[in-house]
């Protein structure tokens, strides 16, 4: 009988030994991840209660302000306006208005740049000169931040959390508002002013912007925020450009070094040359993509292990998708009839030997 209840005992022990330790291991785990987290920008907060924390972002217009603070004093309802300082400078009675409101003042920075791309001092100034201009008009600092598109990494938290600022992002923005004509007259000229940055020309400027709203109608996504719409398509833009610019590097390189092979032969004429060249990037634009990329990279001078490194891909991967680009090339030129065409597949076929 003892032994029995000795046993017993032992069990309900180790049982709540069991428990003690599992506590530890969640508790711990928990802080870890807290530790692990603690240089991402706070996108919710959990609580209990049946609250939400409503945010505004203005950085170019004060369109629909009024009506939304109405709608705001109707209901009883408290926000968080961040604002940029360029926008202030030609707003302060607005700013103020949005204050004496009883609403929140938060930085959105001073002129909306990409903080992953600007150094560890602009960003500084863009927080500081902007919390200047609220303070200047509220009396109050502001140590929240919401950096501009939502998009921020780790070293950017940590040089804003150094200054103080806890920087907040949000995870629902309703965007079933708008459609593809809204978008379009919205961004169409900012897109084409970033794009004209790239590329220098106008017209390819606005092929590229077309492209990237052909792109976005023909995939149809769902953004689930404003910011997540206009990162999406200057993203876009900029990928196309520099797609663009990249391949006009190498077909320029490649067509120089075609002229002074053929120049030193005095084979074909110039205006031939440029021709043939013209013939064989359109040819090469015909690969699929990743086929295509490869293959660029390949005429860019890049070994195989190179371009694996750069696309993330193995190499086995690259050099099946550079013979089946040498094999698209050859199969278009074989069916050519001029000699001409033919000589310019052997040409091409030394530069890209595999």
């Amino acid at each position: 009988m003892f032994a029995r209840t000795r046993a017993f005992l032992s069990s309900i022990i180790l049982f709540l030994l069991g428990l003690i330790l599992i506590f530890a291991l969640v508790y711990w785990i928990r802080i870890f991840l807290n530790q692990q987290n603690s240089d991402i920008p706070i996108y919710k907060v959990d609580t209990n209660k049946n609250e939400i924390a409503l945010t505004f972002d203005i950085s170019y217009n004060e369109r629909n302000i009024d009506e939304i603070l109405e709608v705001l004093d109707k209901y009883d309802v408290k926000a968080t306006f961040f604002v940029v300082g360029n926008w202030i400078d030609e707003n302060k009675d607005v700013v103020k208005k949005i204050y004496d409101r009883g609403h929140e003042i938060g930085n959105h920075s001073c002129t909306h740049p990409y903080f992953n791309e600007i150094s560890e001092e602009d960003m500084k100034k863009e927080l500081e000169s902007t919390s200047k201009k609220i303070k200047d008009i509220t009396g109050e600092d502001t140590k929240i931040f919401r950096p501009p598109y939502g998009e921020i990494n780790e070293d950017g938290v940590k040089v804003c959390e150094s200054l103080g600022y806890k920087v907040v992002n949000w995870d629902v923005d309703s965007m079933d508002w708008k459609n593809i004509k809204d978008i379009y007259n919205e961004y169409h000229d900012s897109l084409l002013a970033f794009a004209k940055s790239y590329v220098m020309r106008e017209d390819i400027a606005q092929d590229l912007v077309q492209e990237a709203f052909i792109r976005l109608w023909e995939k149809d996504h769902d953004f689930f925020s404003e910011v997540a719409l206009r990162s999406y398509l200057f993203a876009s833009v900029k990928n196309l450009s520099l797609d663009y610019l990249k391949h006009l590097d190498v077909e320029t390189r490649y067509a120089e070094a075609y002229m002074e092979k053929t120049s030193q032969e005095d084979v074909i004429d110039e205006q031939f040359d440029k021709e043939v060249m013209e013939l064989l990037f359109k040819t090469i634009d015909c690969l699929p993509k990743r086929c295509r990329e490869i293959f660029l990279l390949h005429l860019d001078g890049l070994s195989s292990t190179e371009i694996a490194d750069k696309l993330s891909l193995s190499i086995d991967t690259v050099r099946t998708q550079k013979k089946r680009a040498m094999k698209f090339l050859r199969e278009h030129f074989q069916s050519q009839s001029s000699p001409n065409i033919s000589f310019t597949f052997i040409f091409f076929k030394l530069l890209c030997s595999i």
